[in-house]
Formats: C-alpha cells, structure tokens, sequence
C-alpha cells in the first residue's frame, strides 16, 4: 500500500500579478526618493565648487593685492606696455588654477607668443552686402558691427602664461563643472559658473569694494552651453553662451536673419521680408541685465545667454565676495539682484535676497 501523495504549493497567477504591482508601487516611491538624493548631491556638490573657488580668489587677492581679472593681464602691464613679461593673460578661471591646486595645468599653459591683445586702440568692422535676384525678385541683406583689441607684436623670447593655449578639448577641472548641469557632457573644457562682470572688469581690490564684500556677488551658477532660438514664417531669430573657462570669449551671440522677398514666386507662397543681425561680447561674465534677475527652468532652446542659469529648480547658487555661498531664491527682485551686482553702487539689498 502506498501513502497519499503529498501536493507541491505553488504561486497562482492572481498571486505573482499581486507581488508585481507591489513591487511597482515601490519602485514608484523609491524612484523619487532616489531623484531628491541626487539633487540634493549635485546641490551640495556646486556649493563646494563655489567655495573653493570663492577661497580662491581671497587666495589670489591675499597674494597679489587685487582681484583676479575677468579676463586680461596679471599683473597688470604697465605704462604703455601691452603685456607683463612673465605674467599671466587669460579669465579668471585660467589665473585662479595655482589656488584650487590646480598648479602643473596652469604652468602647462607657459609659452613664447608673438602677438597679443593689446590694451587699447580697439579696432572696429562694419559690413553690409546686398545680393539681388533679377529671376525671382530676391535680395538678401546682410551687415554686422564688431570691435576688438587689437593684435601687437610682442617680439621673441617673451615668456608668459597664456590661458589660451590650453586646449578646448580636455575636460576642465572638476571644481569648474557642476554635476547638475545639463548642457555638461562628455570631456568638456567649459565651466558651469559665471563671474561677475560688475566687479572682476574693474580692476578692484577686496577692500575696494565698498557696498560690503557679504553683499556683493562674485560668481554664479551658469549653464556652460547656452542657446535658444525661435522661428516663426521667413524669421528667425536666437542667441547662446559658450563658458570656454580658458579662453577670454563667452561668446555671448545673438541672431536674427533679414531677408526681402519681391518676386512673384516668393509673395505666391506667403514671403516677404524679414531681418539679420549678429552681435558678441568677450568673457566668462554676466552683468547687469536690466529688469531681470537670474533665469529659473531654462530649456534647451529658451536658454537666454545674457543671464546665469540656476542649476537646481526653484534657487541658484551664488558665492559671495566674503567667500559664502548662498542660495537666491527665483523670488529675489530686479532691485535686488541689480544691488547684489554692484560692488559701489551704494544701493541695499533687499530682505528678499
């Protein structure tokens, strides 16, 4: 005789589908979680990076007696020199490296150059083209204005530190890169900070700056590639920012296109005219913009290049000329951003700053 045989449990089907969604309910929860975490990391992370780099510059000023420049020579040529043998010529970014350790880049950058920037006699370019179609009635205008530095010889045998012969194409170092920062990828040479304009192109000392060092804003967060453009018919129209943080160029643009339909063919399907122009500044830098503050939930074709860009939702980060750093709120006001700017403009900062 044999004994009842015994019979295996087993998972019905309505029992795995109940184990599943559980599962994705945690999973729904977790994911969350896990985005606030990294946030939360990346903010932490760019707030050590402006420190740093805040210590950095009371580090340079300690040493040379003035603030780094936002871009030119140190020291600072003088009488009708163009240049300081044995000096530095690049951005901020480029005359801070021996203070955030960063010493065996910045003697890489050592050279023999032969033309410079020189510090005056600006050279200004003025164009403007036509070109006429006779078959279709079309005419395309173009003209742009741009000034310069111009270019002096130096001579052989000149020695100095030239940011610019870095190249754009190694990654920049880590202190310069926010984690957060979604135009950042791959080996980039650029940086996701800014620096103030307002104080660094004024050849400015720490005790020269008279609305309080704690109330004057030194560098801000500021997506390192930024673009937008908008298109509507026969028009359109753009502008961007590249921080390459070894070069003097910001390259700061804006666009628009002109053109003048007058032939039959043109007119048939709805053209008629539209306009072109161009424009550029020098820099790593933003500056005054007036009316407006910082720019909070910047997209990848709304990103206005005149203006620093918060890396985290709702706050952008800022440090200080007393070396703090802080967070701003995308609530702060025109007047008050504009008072944060000014290193002497004599006017206050606003409680909601």
């Amino acid at each position: 005789m044999t004994g009842p045989r015994s019979r295996r449990s087993a998972f019905t089907l309505i029992e795995l589908l109940v184990v599943i969604a559980i599962i994705a309910i945690l999973i729904g929860l977790l994911v969350p979680a896990v985005q606030k975490v990294r946030a939360a990391a990346a903010r932490t992370q760019s707030a050590n990076n402006l420190k740093q780099i805040g210590l950095a510059i009371h580090s340079y000023n300690d040493s040379n007696k003035v603030l780094p420049a936002g871009f030119g020579w140190r020291p600072k040529p003088s009488g009708s020199q163009i240049y300081s043998s044995g000096g530095a010529y690049g951005s901020l970014f480029f005359l801070i490296l021996p203070y955030i350790e960063q010493q065996p880049l910045y003697n890489s950058a050592r050279t023999t150059q032969y033309y410079v920037y020189g510090n005056s006699n600006p050279q200004s370019y003025n164009y403007s083209y036509t070109y006429p179609d006779p078959t279709y009635g079309y005419s395309y205008s173009y003209s742009y204005t741009y000034s310069s530095p111009s270019y002096n010889y130096v001579g052989t045998g000149v020695t100095f530190y030239n940011g610019g012969s870095i190249s754009t194409s190694g990654q920049a170092p880590a202190v310069y890169v926010a984690p957060g920062d979604p135009s950042q990828y791959g080996s980039s040479n650029t940086t996701s900070y800014l620096y103030n304009g307002e104080v660094f192109d004024k050849d400015l000392k720490l005790t020269s700056i008279g609305d309080g060092s704690s109330n004057t804003i030194f560098v801000a967060e500021g997506w390192s590639g930024c673009y937008g453009y908008s298109y509507s018919n026969n028009n359109s129209t753009g502008g961007g920012r590249y921080n390459y943080w070894t070069y003097p160029y910001l390259y700061v643009y804006s666009y628009s296109y002109s053109y003048n339909y007058t032939g039959s063919y043109y007119t048939s399907i709805g053209y008629s005219s539209s306009s072109y122009s161009y424009s550029y500044t020098y820099g790593c830098r933003f500056g005054i913009t007036a009316g407006q503050t910082f720019q909070d939930g910047a997209t990848s074709s709304n990103c206005n290049g005149a203006l620093p860009q918060a890396i985290s939702a709702g706050a952008i980060q800022l440090v200080m000329g007393d070396g703090s750093v802080r967070g701003v709120t995308s609530g702060v006001t025109a007047v008050s951003w504009t008072a944060a700017l000014t290193p002497n403009g004599g006017d206050v900062v606003g409680n909601d700053f």
